[in-house]
């Protein structure tokens, strides 16, 4: 139940207080949560595609990937977090997207936005948006890999903002410091 928790509570984040800022940076208009569609809907996109939002647009809609993480009182760690192993040995994100862009036609998400909030009620501190394919190209450019960082019940491939847009990807920043 931890999981559908903390589901919840970045759920309510995203819509309220990361969407209404970073939305215009990439063309605006309505998200819906995957989390609003039927049990195995939601279960194929999430777990399968990683699209946690369909953001939708005048003439289309493309999926978003969505991290929120608690910051605190401390400066956000501005990096995109890639979920490289489980101690369950469940498949994780950076295999199921690194296949997903190599794969001519398997769906993942357009984007991918990482937020920092000061906590899980407290207010947005920063947020990048990337291209899901370039954050895979920058992970993959950069082998070995980045830095790993161990959490828990599993290991994340970290990725530095300011890398990221040093090495010419585009990467779209917001900061409460920048608003």
């Amino acid at each position: 139940m931890a999981w559908y928790e903390d589901m919840t509570w970045s759920a309510r984040l995203f819509t309220t207080q990361v969407w209404p800022e970073i939305a215009n940076i990439i063309g605006g208009d309505q998200v819906i949560s995957v989390e609003s569609q039927t049990d195995e809907m939601r279960k194929r996109l999430d777990i399968s595609s990683g699209i946690d939002y369909w953001q939708l647009l005048p003439i289309g809609m493309r999926g978003i990937a969505s991290r929120i993480q608690v910051a605190g009182e401390e400066s956000p760690f501005n990096t995109f977090t890639v979920r490289l192993g489980r101690d369950t040995g469940s498949d994780t994100e950076w295999k199921k997207r690194k296949y997903a862009v190599e794969t001519e036609g398997i769906l993942y998400p357009w984007y991918t936005i990482q937020a920092y909030v000061e906590s899980k009620h407290g207010n947005l501190q920063s947020a990048a948006i990337i291209r899901t394919r370039d954050l895979v190209n920058y992970v993959k450019k950069s082998m070995p890999l980045p830095p790993i960082k161990r959490c828990e019940n599993a290991s994340f491939i970290v990725c530095d903002w300011d890398d990221i847009k040093a090495t010419g990807y585009q990467l779209h920043l917001w900061s409460r410091d920048n608003d």
